[in-house]
């Protein structure tokens, strides 16, 4: 892919890199949807979707191609073991955990229009965040009168199958599925194929959704796990993704394969951004990662927003949703994320983790 910079390994390797950047650009693209979303309360309101794919739904495959680069290196250096599943629930369940109480317990009483502390439907929406369920809801009487009524955070949905890669990629790794790089091929040829299939029959294929979804998002991780095999050949250039666009339109234009296509697209976009020689990128301070706390705290601001604002244009939900996002999701990440980490260090120096794979 090129010469003349280091290879996507060597920049893993110092940390030479701007995936911090990347992914709060990700998440800011899920920002954006949303505005338009909460603002309207249609879902195909997202102020820009090129060939119908929004920014949102291409952000989310890029977060997932990233996982899976980062998993993949992850299995590959450190194996299989204690610490692996440790450090996935260490990132991920702190912050949710927060969440949920923070709905049932403080939004929840504050925003009800009806009695709200009355049995087990109370707290059960807080239970279904944590164990990634149904989450189309939102605490009782969570504003019903907002143009997207009583849902309290919809990108959540997502994070179900994030936690489904976590879970089988290292049974995968184990049958040497993922090691094994002409069998993961195989393995990445047929979602992409599938994936195809579920796209040109609108993604209702034997009436599952979640199946789709699953393909989908299975497809996007496959991709990230696929430039890790090829990591010391995969540079930032700009050439490959004008080749991840061109094939993007040319799929919109011919209306086939736009999930893959798609994909396509966002790993060498991810690809360049990630990688690229910029003296500004570097002067950046994003040290703290904070594209989780974005991810997940946005939509409820935005939902609070509009409903004591109902007149905000997108626009300006989206400036002053992102005035308070950056904030809380500074907070979490300093206080409750970071925190929650430094077990995972602490348990990898008591040596109390082994490995299983390399």
């Amino acid at each position: 892919m090129g010469s003349g910079q280091e290879c996507l390994a060597d920049r893993l390797a110092n940390r030479d890199n701007h995936f911090n950047f990347v992914r709060l650009l990700l998440a800011s693209m899920v920002m954006i949807d949303h505005a338009g979303l909460v603002v309207s309360g249609m879902a195909s309101s997202e102020p820009f979707r090129p060939f119908g794919v929004s920014l949102g739904y291409m952000a989310v495959d890029g977060f997932f191609i990233l996982s899976g680069l980062l998993i993949a290196r992850s299995l590959a250096t450190k194996g299989v073991g204690a610490q692996y599943f440790l450090a996935r629930l260490l990132r991920v369940y702190p912050a949710l955990i927060f969440l949920a109480v923070i709905a049932v317990f403080l939004i929840g009483p504050i925003v009800a229009q009806e009695a709200y502390w009355r049995g087990w439907a109370t707290i059960s929406y807080g239970i279904e965040i944590i164990k990634f369920g149904d989450t189309s809801g939102g605490p009782i009487g969570f504003y019903p009168d907002n143009p997207f009524p009583n849902e309290f955070n919809s990108p959540l949905w997502t994070l179900r199958y994030e936690m489904l890669c976590y879970v089988l990629a290292p049974f995968a790794f184990w049958l040497g599925i993922i090691s094994h790089r002409f069998r993961f091929l195989i393995c990445l040829v047929f979602l992409g194929g599938v994936s195809v299939i579920f796209d040109a029959h609108e993604k209702s294929i034997f009436g599952s959704h979640v199946l789709a979804s699953c393909v989908r998002l299975g497809f996007a991780f496959g991709i990230g796990i696929g430039l890790w095999h090829i990591r010391n050949l995969v540079r930032g250039q700009f050439g490959w993704l004008v080749l991840g666009l061109g094939v993007f339109m040319i799929a919109g234009v011919f209306d086939v394969g736009q999930d893959v296509a798609d994909t396509v697209f966002m790993a060498t976009f991810v690809m360049w951004l990630g990688l690229a020689k910029w003296p500004t990128l570097s002067k950046l301070p994003l040290k703290s990662d904070i594209s989780y706390g974005v991810y997940i705290y946005h939509y409820p601001i935005m939902q609070i927003l509009i409903a004591n604002f109902p007149d905000l244009s997108w626009p300006r939900l989206l400036l002053f949703s992102t005035i308070l996002t950056l904030p809380a999701a500074w907070v979490s990440w300093t206080f409750i994320e970071k925190t929650a980490l430094r077990y995972k260090k602490g348990f990898r120096a008591n040596g109390k983790t082994k490995s299983v794979a390399s």
